[in-house]
């Protein structure tokens, strides 16, 4: 018994210190990103804990509440901001009620039964582009397409960082083209944005013969490939994106530059200076025009956006004012504001904040991507 409470123990006391510990450095920010995802486990170990301690050992059993009471505060916030979200889902016209997603105690069962994701193998199709399609959807009629683009601060990973995504989506009924672009340093702005748009023109062009249907695309993409989500969505006139879901993706990047987060362990400003090639005031064109938030105007795509609270690379407050300002240029948008989340939270897969992020976007894909026999709107 006393080895099975010091286990727990450990584990308490581990989860405390990561969930406040300063992420000053880049090696300790994703130790404290997985301790704000895996607090429906850790609510278990300390009720555990408390039960296996007993009621003579108060110091062990004070140190188990305490875990206790850091791993139950997420409780309250998740009612509040489905609350929030509803609101602005039936404000934003995207459907006549709010969005079916696990209530508070759903949350709690999804991550500890863990998401189970089919296995839907990627099929290479070109060069940058990979193609996830569910085996059951062959021979039925052209699937709603999803185009995903990976994140990775410009400079690194590849099409397939996301195949859990992928794959989910494709079970799901969708088309899921993941696509790549060249990296910076080497290839510096806008070189990222033109490999994204001409890898879609082409998806366009052929999404028949793969099984999807062009005239229902929308954009995905996380941290920088949410940026160059929204930068195309915002700026191309020629292919019709039905819409676009940002996962932490930074939409000023002057500002981002001009006040970064603190503590910043990712090292934003140095990031922004390797993709776009100096400071905003050395390229202030160039800031400007790679920030979707310099895009706006009315009829834009509908736009989710998905943002961790706690997110310490792109912070909260920057994506609320964007928020704001798409809502105020006449296009619909719905901000998901994670509280206890932090950058990359949806790589905790199993987690509660990508068990809500999930059903928010199918709930938005849904809408904007209707079934084939429905009309798609204009």
């Amino acid at each position: 018994m006393k080895f099975i409470t010091a286990i727990l123990l450990i584990l308490s006391l581990a989860e405390s210190v990561l969930w406040f510990v300063p992420i000053a450095s880049e090696n300790l920010w994703p130790a404290n990103m997985i301790a704000h995802e895996v607090w429906p486990w850790l609510m278990l170990v300390n009720l555990l804990g408390v039960i296996v301690a007993g009621a003579r050992k108060r110091a062990t059993v004070a140190i188990f509440i305490i875990g206790l009471g850091i791993t139950v505060w997420p409780l309250a916030d998740i009612s509040k901001m489905e609350s929030d979200v509803a609101t602005q889902w039936t404000s934003q016209s995207f459907s006549a009620q709010a969005p079916k997603v696990p209530n508070t105690s759903g949350v709690l069962r999804k991550s500890l039964a863990v998401i189970e994701v089919a296995a839907v193998e990627p099929n290479q199709i070109q060069p940058n582009i990979y193609l996830f399609k569910s085996p059951s959807s062959v021979g039925h009629e052209p699937l709603p397409t999803l185009i995903d683009i990976h994140g990775g601060s410009w400079q690194h990973e590849n099409a397939l960082t996301d195949s859990t995504f992928a794959s989910y989506m494709a079970a799901k009924g969708y088309a899921v083209f993941s696509i790549d672009y060249r990296k910076a340093p080497k290839y510096r702005y806008p070189v990222q944005i033109d490999d994204v748009r001409a890898a879609i023109d082409w998806i366009y062009a052929n999404a028949f013969s793969y099984g999807a249907d062009p005239r229902r695309i929308a954009l995905v993409g996380r941290s920088a490939g949410g940026h160059l989500a929204l930068l195309d969505a915002f700026t191309s006139d020629v292919i019709p994106i039905r819409g676009v879901v940002s996962f932490y993706g930074p939409a000023d990047l002057a500002k981002l530059y001009d006040d970064p987060p603190r503590p910043d362990p990712v090292k934003v400003r140095e990031e922004l200076e390797t993709f776009l090639g100096g400071k905003p005031a050395d390229i202030p064109t160039t800031y400007r025009d790679a920030s979707p938030i310099n895009h706006l105007k009315a009829d834009l795509p509908p736009t989710l956006l998905i943002q961790g609270g706690d997110d310490h690379t792109v912070p909260a407050r920057h994506i609320r004012q964007f928020h704001q300002k798409l809502a105020e240029s006449g296009s619909r948008s719905v901000l998901v504001e994670i509280p206890w989340s932090q950058h990359a939270f949806d790589f905790v897969y199993f987690g509660p904040g990508n068990v809500l992020a999930l059903a928010y976007v199918e709930a938005f894909l849904k809408d904007v991507l209707p079934p084939a026999s429905q009309p798609v709107p204009e």
